[in-house]
């Protein structure tokens, strides 16, 4: 206890003052039971070089069953006297509930059903709680994915639920700190995401939370101006076109709203029929993005939320994240890290919902019919006592009210007098101490939409408008495209420094050193002070196991920017591999002096302590490390060399509450061995040695192949065939290795096992994921010279002459071969259908060979709808599809549409054959929207076409006045594309003929 603290309490005691117990914040392990909707990985790879799917290592999560079961989750606890938290560390570390203890009321939407919609990244998403969508994209690959997670109660009695993952496609690393305090009713949220890696890597969070919607349900953003998705259309707020868009029954569609330069430090939404918000509350300079989600009213979000609860109905998102909107994305330099902290509370009882908020308090201006200002409420996060609230008109005068806040009692204050409808409202505590204050209405800045910039083809572009669209492809991880762009910089301008560094870390990045070093110093040929170029240029010589000139380079970068934890962080590794330990210390302590944040250097600093036989202080250090990263492998791996009973207290510590161990292991195995120290390097490989691990340490066969590559590599060959002896008969489904770092320990295991066509296939696929696709096509074509029963490999194959070479004859030949291998994997069969999508006669044969009735992937039955149509088969196509029930993608209509194609088309025909009852009978059925298709209709559906066909075919029937209504209708009908206006016009026409 501080002398600070001590005196303030004598002080309260002196003057007879009670503090008002607070309990300690709880915080525990436990499980929930939640009936859930399984799903399957896809046991095939996806490469960003061959389908621009930014997963791998991660598999796609497409086959989602139909029926649940009851399965028992993990649970994380936090719960004071306010609120009850609970996450869900298996589902992504998603907070599953947080209960309002004061109203009973949940505070977010709860969705009591793991029912995932093909929404994420890869897949399978769900909805409700909180998300920690972390990106590299839209609903992260981690969405339904096991994470770091474990629950910790601190000196001053509030408890931190820690949250963590290491992302395995950039190997970034995201953290979430969740604090519940004693005596107060709010989330404290502090978000880090860093880069330890040698690499310049994107960055994408949003702070994704769940509300439910209804009719009293509403927005309330500070601000004037907002933006869809992209940042390309622009609307006023909160009226815009005659119609406040604040109040969710007034969109019509799924729509997205962001708030464009809001200088405001608080949003949420309120519903005043549940009697129930949600306050968010952040720096507005430091976290800039305010989003709000909305499925709309249409039946097509109602179809689409369908698909993602069974009973929990309707809901909002309510998202805050550090970029402006979806469509941006920063980068992260090595070493660098963002980081911020916000704040997130339940509200209650309030009229409309609030008008301004802090982290400690929220108002409700509340007006009188002309419009004055009559009372206002306030909801507090704390106890306050004798505070005092102050009321200054513009029109003159002041008004006063004592009160007592609290967090569990709104109270209200009514003015009194002819103040008028503006004034200022300021909140004190007795000792005059400021607890808020704010002007109403807030005077807020009236911002106007930027121009908009004039789309430019690429041959109309200039050299640095090129360069930005690289960098924006690059950033947005379209790293093709990229380099493409970057290449024709270079062309036109060769003196571009940027262009030719920008390459130089892809290449890098790529595992292609050489490449890397030469585009480098062609950038410091044109900008000779160039810092990154000269660090990057160090990492390739630091790899290349050229220490001395390492030095040289750090010492460059020190004189560049002696300010930088990078030149001295760099030249420390250096000294360290070069053996001299007692010379290191000062270096990365210098590096950790000039820049804190780089949490890297301090875990450098603790493995130099330790390496250099200071143990005393790597323990300090690491002890203090782990306070601040608890899930972080490198302190506690020191920790556990303070006894040798504790390196198995360590690890089943870390079983515990790591998401996936056995990357978790290796990234810290990995970090070690780069010290030079493969003593504690090895400390990682433990698990596979020690029986008792076996079956708890979920490992993959990597782990060894690194394991046994160190014992090589040190002479030791025991130790290698020991370690594959353990290892034993390994499959290769969902072994997916990606680091650069694999590539020369997998060629040091073949060298070990020369005739394992494993090795050759597990190569392929990492040279793949660095976009090195001739490479890995000489791989696989050698995985099955040497094991041809390897199903991967032919796939591999076959996706490579199918999306690269082009050549359709041969990837068919590979995905056959693949089908009589696994001929119950359905992602093979999908591939095979749509590469074969010009012959609709082959795609009948081969999905009909499956099975309709085993299809487990929309994709299957789309395909085989397709190829019926392809062929006329529209009664086919409509039975089919009669009986077969879709989730759809978000956003996707491919069933529905396919649907109408058949309709129309076996309308049409039966029309040109005078059948006109049953014309008109598939011309009405194609404005149905069937539930078991997953589709339902939009705001602005187009029907013209179907009602023009229906107006034609009513009057060949007689039915003049049916006819003409139809006409009218199809006339009246929405933009839809050029088509649609076509069939738009033909009604007008035959309304003029009627």
């Amino acid at each position: 206890m501080s002398l600070r603290f001590m005196s303030h309490l004598l002080f309260l005691i002196v003057l007879g003052i009670t503090l008002p117990a607070q309990s300690q914040v709880k915080a525990w392990e436990g499980s929930i039971d939640l009936p859930t909707y399984a799903w399957e990985d896809d046991p095939y790879p996806e490469f960003w070089a061959l389908d621009g799917k930014i997963v791998y290592p991660y598999t796609m999560q497409e086959i989602i069953s139909t029926t649940h079961e009851m399965k028992t989750y993990k649970a994380l606890f936090l719960e004071n006297d306010f609120l009850k938290v609970t996450c869900l560390p298996e589902l992504g570390g998603r907070i599953f509930s947080v209960l309002n203890k004061i109203t009973g009321k949940e505070m977010f939407h709860r969705n009591n059903v793991v029912k995932p919609g093909l929404i994420g990244m890869r897949g399978a998403w769900i909805s409700g709680g909180i998300e920690w969508n972390t990106g590299p994209h839209g609903h992260t690959v981690t969405a339904i994915s096991p994470v770091n997670g474990l629950v910790k109660e601190n000196h001053d009695g509030s408890a931190t639920l820690h949250i963590s993952n290491t992302e395995h496609i950039f190997r970034t690393r995201w953290n979430v700190d969740l604090t519940l305090y004693p005596d107060r009713s709010y989330l404290h949220e502090e978000i880090k995401i860093s880069n330890p890696q040698e690499g310049i890597h994107p960055y994408y969070f949003w702070n994704c939370t769940a509300f439910p919607c209804g009719a009293g349900t509403r927005f309330i953003f500070p601000m004037t101006l907002g933006c869809d998705h992209n940042g390309e259309e622009f609307f006023d707020w909160p009226i815009h076109d005659g119609k406040d868009i604040s109040w969710l029954k007034n969109y019509d569609r799924p729509t997205s709203i962001f708030a464009w330069e809001c200088d405001q430090d608080f949003f949420g939404c309120y519903d005043v029929d549940l009697d129930k918000g949600l306050v968010q509350v952040a720096d507005h300079r430091v976290l800039k993005g305010k989003k709000a989600w909305t499925w709309g009213q249409s039946d097509d979000g109602l179809v689409s939320q369908e698909a993602i609860t069974d009973e929990d109905g309707p809901y909002i998102e309510v998202q805050s994240g550090p970029l402006l909107t979806q469509a941006d994305y920063g980068e992260l330099f090595p070493h660098d890290d963002v980081s911020w902290e916000e704040w997130w509370y339940p509200v209650y009882g309030f009229e409309q919902g609030f008008d301004f908020a802090t982290q400690d308090v929220v108002f409700e201006v509340v007006n009188d019919d002309r419009g004055d200002i009559e009372s206002v409420n306030i909801l507090s996060t704390k106890d306050y006592r004798d505070c005092q609230l102050r009321f200054a008109s513009v029109k003159g005068g002041e008004q006063s009210f004592e009160t007592d806040l609290t967090p569990k009692e709104v109270r209200t204050f009514t003015l009194a007098g002819d103040h008028g409808a503006e004034g200022k409202f300021t909140l004190l505590r007795s000792n005059e101490e400021l607890i808020a204050e704010f002007e109403y209405p807030l005077p807020l800045t009236k911002v106007e939409a930027p121009v908009a910039e004039e789309q430019k083809d690429e041959e109309e572009m200039s050299v640095e408008e090129l360069f930005s669209e690289a960098l924006e492809n690059d950033r947005e991880t379209s790293r093709k495209r990229a380099r493409e762009l970057y290449e024709r910089v270079i062309l036109e301008a060769t003196n571009h420094a940027e262009a030719s560094f920008r390459l130089g870390v892809l290449d890098i990045e790529a595992g292609l050193q050489t490449e890397a070093q030469s585009q480098f110093e062609s950038t410091l040929e044109i900008e000779p002070d160039h810092f990154m170029a000269h660090y990057f240029l160090g990492v390739t010589d630091f790899r290349s196991g050229n220490y001395t000139e390492v030095l040289r380079r750090a010492d460059r970068l020190i004189e560049l920017d002696p300010n930088s934890s990078l030149g001295y962080d760099l030249k420390g590794r250096a000294v360290m591999r070069l053996g001299r330990r007692q010379q290191v210390i000062p270096l990365f302590e210098k590096a950790a002096q000039v820049n804190p944040r780089d949490s890297r250097a301090w875990e450098h600093l603790a493995m130099a302590f330790f390496g250099a036989g200071r143990n005393s202080d790597a323990f300090a250090l690491a002890k203090d490390l782990q306070s601040q990263d608890p899930t972080a492998l490198i302190p506690r791996a020191i920790l556990a060399c303070e006894d040798p009973t504790l390196p198995r207290e360590m690890f089943d510590e870390a079983f515990s509450f790591l998401g996936a161990p056995d990357f978790e292991f290796l990234e810290a195995q990995i970090a070690f061995e780069e010290m030079g120290m493969p003593r504690v390097a090895y400390l990682f490989a433990m698990p596979l040695m020690v029986d008792r691990y076996i079956q708890s340490f979920p490992t993959s066969p990597v782990q060894y192949f690194f394991a046994a590559a160190i014992a090589l590599i040190g002479s030791s060959q025991q130790t290698a065939e020991s370690l594959f002896e353990k290892l034993g008969d390994w499959k290769v489904d969902y072994v997916f290795p990606s680091r650069p770092e694999t590539v020369p320990i997998l060629e040091v295991i073949r060298k070990f096992r020369p005739d394992d066509g494993r090795i050759a296939l597990l190569r392929g696929n990492v040279l793949a994921n660095l976009g090195r696709i001739s490479e890995a096509t000489a791989e696989w074509e050698k995985a099955i010279q040497q094991r041809p029963d390897l199903a991967q490999a032919h796939r591999n194959l076959g996706l490579c002459y199918w999306k690269e070479k082009e050549d359709l004859s041969r990837a068919e030949a590979f995905y056959r071969r693949a089908i009589a291998l696994r001929p119950s994997d359905q992602p093979l069969y999908a591939e095979l259908s749509s590469l074969l999508s010009d012959q609709p006669e082959e795609v009948v044969e081969l999905l009909t060979e499956l099975g309709p009735e085993n299809f487990r992937l929309n994709d299957l039955s789309e395909d085989l709808a397709a190829a019926y149509n392809k062929l006329g088969e529209y009664s086919k196509t409509i039975d089919f599809l009669g009986d077969t029930r879709f989730s759809n993608w978000e956003s996707r209509k491919t069933s529905r549409n396919l649907w109408v194609k058949a309709l129309m088309e076996r309308g049409k025909k039966s029309y040109e054959e005078e059948r006109f009852d049953e014309a008109l009978q598939d011309f009405r059925m194609s404005l149905k929207y069937p539930r078991n298709l997953g589709v339902g209709r939009p705001a602005e559906p187009n029907e013209s076409e179907s009602y023009y066909w229906i107006g034609l075919t009513c009057r060949n029937l007689g039915k003049n006045e049916e006819s003409k209504a139809a006409f009218v209708r199809g006339s009246a009908g929405n933009w839809g594309g050029e088509s649609e206006e076509e069939f738009r016009e033909q009604c007008r026409n035959e309304l003029k003929r009627s």
